[in-house]
């Protein structure tokens, strides 16, 4: 195999653009052969060959064309950049051929700008604010001047900052403050245009219109919320002086003639007392009983037949201490109404918890349920003279508590009376 190139030098090539390298391809061996194309090194995705692969008969010779398409992006550097292509041999594996050149990139320039919002509001001599956004999509460096102003000198532009430099693929933000040189107090919302300026020295420069609109120094909502106090005073005013203050008047005098009256009448009520008191004085009184049913006076605290009903406020503690039961007279001679029951399990302990009034089960829970619970009865439990309240636990503790005894509690609290006779 034989190959001839037809470029010697260096091979332009503009980003976007296509340049072509033609190979010619000679079969020196005795059998058919087809020989591939494959590209090498940093611009091996530029290259195309046409064809990729080429079948020569034993003597014969052929044209491969290898088209170079850089891509217009900012990636793409400008500059001499390396090429190599490898030819290979299907039937001869040890031969291999290397060809290599090189490619002149050109540099191409592309900046855009973009401004956003284009159009903002601001009230009376207030700064409207955008953003301008700078993007280098050239591969070159990009150096950019910026600033804005109106053809009617009616408004004030700050573009900052004024100049940037943007490296190949990179984009920066710039701020643009705009504001009226003069403000107005009434009438319609006032449009300036205006333009921001972007000039990278490449050209002529771009301008980006936008829009500024003004509006006046005092919101009319404002002027139209001061006329309607200000009628609302008056209002209030005339009000207080025609309607208002003859009613408190009236009221006032009415409460002040109301209160003198009842003076006037309690006076009399005394004055009344005193003449009865004094047409009594040196009369005998007559002697407790005759006529009056005497009251007998409350018992003692404690009693179960104070005057309440439900009899004598008491209250009860029990406890289990031996891990599985614990039980107690509430009283052998009186009726016990339990109305509250508070149940304790400070150390969380698991199992069953069950509540029996002598030997029949009144309630029964978990003690995983809870640690303190406070139950209150719509209607008390009741308890005959001698019956019996007990605690009954079977004790389920896990783990580190395992050999840990339960040990709930119960706080009764009610009331004691003495049964009917």
């Amino acid at each position: 195999m034989t190959i001839a190139a037809a470029h010697s030098a260096a091979l332009p090539v503009e980003p976007g653009g296509e340049a072509v390298y033609e190979l010619t391809v000679r079969n020196t061996g005795t059998v058919v052969d087809v020989f591939t194309v494959t590209a090498l090194g940093d611009a091996a995705s530029w290259v195309y060959a046409e064809p990729a692969e080429l079948p020569l008969f034993p003597g014969a010779e052929g044209t491969i064309l290898l088209r170079f398409r850089p891509p217009r992006h900012a990636s793409t550097p400008a500059g001499d950049i390396p090429w190599a292509v490898r030819i290979s041999s299907r039937e001869n594996a040890a031969f291999t051929w290397v060809e290599e050149g090189l490619l002149q990139v050109s540099a191409f320039a592309e900046t855009t700008a973009e401004i956003a919002p284009q159009t903002t509001t601001a009230r009376g001599r207030g700064r409207g604010k955008s953003q301008l956004a700078i993007d280098n999509r050239g591969n070159t460096r990009a150096e950019v001047r910026l600033f804005g102003g109106d053809d009617d000198g009616n408004v004030q532009v700050e573009v900052l900052p004024r100049t940037m430099v943007l490296e190949p693929g990179t984009a920066q933000l710039a701020r643009v403050r705009v504001r009226a040189k003069k403000s107005f107090w009434r009438g319609a919302p006032k449009t300036h245009p205006y333009k921001v300026v972007v000039d990278d020295g490449r050209g002529e420069p771009r301008q980006l219109p936008a829009t500024l609109i003004q509006d006046t120094a005092v919101p009319s909502w404002l002027v139209k919320l001061l006329i309607a106090l200000v009628v609302l005073a008056t209002v209030l005013a005339l009000l207080w002086a025609t309607l208002v203050k003859k009613t408190i008047e009236d009221y006032a005098k009415a409460a002040a003639d109301k209160q003198a009256t009842a003076v006037a009448k309690k006076e009399a009520k005394s004055e009344a007392a005193k003449a009865v008191d004094k047409a009594l004085a040196g009369k005998p009184i007559a002697a407790a009983g005759a006529g009056v049913t005497p009251v007998a006076p409350p018992k003692a605290n404690g009693d179960p037949d104070t005057i309440d009903p439900l009899g004598a406020p008491k209250s009860f503690r029990l406890a289990v201490t031996n891990g599985s039961s614990a039980s107690k007279t509430l009283d052998s001679k009186n009726i016990v109404s339990i109305t509250d029951i508070f149940y304790e399990n400070p150390l969380g302990d698991a199992g069953m918890f069950e509540i029996y009034k002598n030997n029949d089960l009144i309630y029964r829970t978990s003690l995983n349920n809870w640690r303190d619970y406070d139950q209150h009865r719509n209607a008390p439990l009741e308890f005959a003279p001698g019956d019996k309240f007990k605690l009954k636990v079977s004790c389920e503790n896990k783990g580190a508590a395992a050999s840990r005894k339960c040990s709930p509690a119960v706080s009764l609290a009610g009331f004691v009376r003495k049964p009917a006779e």
